[in-house]
C-alpha cells in the first residue's frame, strides 16, 4: 500500500529532501546507498510491512472560491526573474547509471575474508556478566559491514572472517534486549555461516540491449544525460515559476481567504513536515516551530489564491493532453511505477490543481523579463547556505581580531614584566654594591 500524500505535499517533500542533500547527488557512496535499501527492505532482506508505517491522514479536499473576493492582482506580467540555466555533469550522468546498475546487482559468495560493505550470516548469542540474556539468540542473522547495527564493535568482529569462524564482540547495548541490559556491557558470541557481496554488473553494449532496451552503451548513456537535463530544466523553470508567483503575492492586495483553503494547507504542510521529521525520529516541533510553519501557511494561501485569481484573469485551461503530459512527467517523482497508479492514489481535481500551476509557472515565464544565469552565478545569488558560510567566516574573523587584541595585550603585559625584572635587576646591582662596601 502506498502512503498517499497531497501534491503540495508531496512536493514540499521533495524540496526538503534536495535541501539536506544538497544539488548534486554524486557525493551518495555505494555503502549510503545499500544502507538506503536495507531501511526500505528491512535488516534480514524481508520488505517491511508498509501499512504499519502509514499515517492515516485525511484526504485533502479541494477548496472551491472565487478569487476576486480576496486578491487584487498586482502587475503580474513583464517581471523580473532569473532561470538558472540546466546543466549536467559528467558524475552525475556517472551516478544515474550506478544507480541503475546496482538495481540488477547478484549475490556472490566468498571465500575469502570479509571487508567493510560485505555480508555476514552468523549465528549469535548475547550474554551480560557471563549470563545468556534470553531470547536473544538469533540464527542466520544477516549483519551488513559498515551498519553497524550492534554497535561497531561487533562490525569490526564480523571484519576479515571466513565460513566457520567463531568471534566475539564486546559492546555497551542500548534497549534493544530490554531496559534492565540498557548500558551494560553485552559479550556477542558469533559463529559465522555463510559470507557474501553483490556484484554490480557493467554496462556493455550487450547489457544496454538485452536489459535496458538501448542499442548500445553509449547510446543509453546519452539518453541519461538528455532524461537528467529535461529534469534539471523543468526543475529550473518551476523554481523560478515559483518565485514569480511569490513576488505577485507580495505585491498584490490580499483582503483575506477562505477558511477551507487555510485549512487544506495548512493541514497539507503539517502532514508533511510531519511525515519528515518521523524520518529521522524527531518531532514536528524539532522541524518547525509553530511560527514558521503558519508563516508557511499563510505565504502558500496566498501563492495559491493569486495564482487562480490569474488563470481567471487569462482565461487558463487545462488541455487533456496537457494533463496527459503532466502525469507523465510526475508520476516518478511521486514514487510510483506509472501515471494510472498515480491516478488511482489522487482524484482528478488534486491532479489538475497542480497541472495548472506549471501552466501558471510557463504564462508568467513567457510574459517575464527573464535573466538567464549559470549554476556558479545563480549559487552565488541565492545559495543561502554560501551566504551563511561567509557570515560565520566574517564573525570567526572578527573573534581573530579580539584574539590579536588580547595577544596584544599580553605582549603589554610581558614587556611590564621585562621592566619588573629590569627593577630586579637594578635591586640586584645595588644588593651587590652594598655587598662590596
Amino acid at each position: 500500500m502506498k502512503k498517499k500524500w497531497t501534491l503540495l505535499g508531496l512536493c514540499l517533500m521533495l524540496a526538503l529532501s534536495m535541501a539536506a542533500c544538497g544539488s548534486s547527488n554524486t557525493e551518495t557512496t555505494a555503502a549510503e546507498t545499500v544502507d538506503e535499501t536495507e531501511d526500505a527492505e528491512g535488516l534480514d532482506g524481508e520488505e517491511e510491512d508498509e501499512d504499519a508505517e502509514d499515517l492515516d491522514y485525511e484526504p485533502i479536499e479541494v477548496a472551491d472560491y472565487d478569487p476576486d473576493d480576496y486578491v487584487k492582482l498586482s502587475e503580474y506580467k513583464g517581471l523580473p526573474v532569473d532561470l538558472q540555466k540546466a546543466e549536467v555533469l559528467d558524475e552525475d550522468v556517472d551516478y544515474e547509471i550506478e544507480t541503475v546498475m546496482e538495481e540488477y546487482a547478484e549475490e556472490k559468495d566468498k571465500e575469502g575474508p570479509s571487508e567493510e560493505e560485505d555480508y555476514v550470516v552468523a549465528d549469535y548469542t548475547v550474554s551480560v556478566d557471563g549470563k545468556e540474556i534470553p531470547d536473544a539468540a538469533e540464527e542466520n542473522k544477516d549483519f551488513y559491514i559498515g551498519f553497524a547495527e550492534f554497535g561497531y564493535e561487533v562490525d569490526e568482529a564480523l571484519t576479515g572472517v571466513k565460513v566457520g569462524d567463531k568471534v566475539t564482540a564486546q559492546t555497551e547495548l542500548d534497549d534493544m534486549f530490554g531496559e534492565e541490559y540498557e548500558g551494560k556491557t553485552g559479550t556477542f558470541n558469533l559463529t559465522v555461516k555463510r559470507v557474501y557481496t553483490y556484484e554490480t554488473p557493467e554496462l556493455t553494449d550487450e547489457f544496454a540491449k538485452e536489459k535496458l532496451g538501448a542499442e548500445s552503451a553509449d547510446a543509453y548513456r546519452e539518453s541519461v544525460k538528455e532524461s537528467l537535463l529535461q529534469s534539471a530544466q523543468a526543475s529550473a523553470r518551476s523554481d523560478a515559476g515559483e518565485m514569480l508567483l511569490s513576488q505577485i503575492a507580495d505585491e498584490s492586495e490580499i483582503t483575506g481567504h477562505p477558511d477551507d483553503l487555510y485549512a487544506s494547507v495548512e493541514q497539507e504542510l503539517t502532514n508533511s513536515y510531519t511525515y519528515y521529521a518521523e524520518m529521522f525520529g524527531a518531532e514536528l516541533s524539532d522541524m518547525i516551530s509553530d511560527e514558521d510553519l503558519k508563516e508557511a501557511v499563510e505565504d502558500e494561501v496566498n501563492m495559491q489564491m493569486v495564482m487562480k485569481a490569474i488563470i481567471k484573469a487569462e482565461k487558463l485551461e487545462l488541455t487533456d493532453e496537457e494533463y496527459q503530459k503532466f502525469l507523465e512527467g510526475a508520476y516518478e517523482d511521486y514514487g510510483y511505477e506509472s501515471a494510472e497508479e498515480l491516478e488511482a492514489d489522487y482524484s482528478r481535481e488534486e491532479l489538475e490543481v497542480e497541472a495548472l500551476r506549471s501552466k501558471v509557472h510557463e504564462f508568467l515565464l513567457a510574459n517575464a523579463q527573464v535573466t538567464e544565469l549559470t549554476p556558479e552565478e545563480y549559487s552565488a545569488k541565492y545559495d543561502t547556505e554560501e551566504e551563511y558560510e561567509d557570515d560565520e567566516a566574517e564573525d570567526y574573523a572578527e573573534d581573530d581580531d579580539l584574539e590579536l587584541e588580547d595577544d596584544g595585550e599580553e605582549i603589554e603585559d610581558a614587556e611590564l614584566e621585562v621592566e619588573d625584572d629590569g627593577e630586579a635587576i637594578e635591586d640586584a646591582e645595588l644588593e651587590v654594591e652594598d655587598e662590596e662596601e
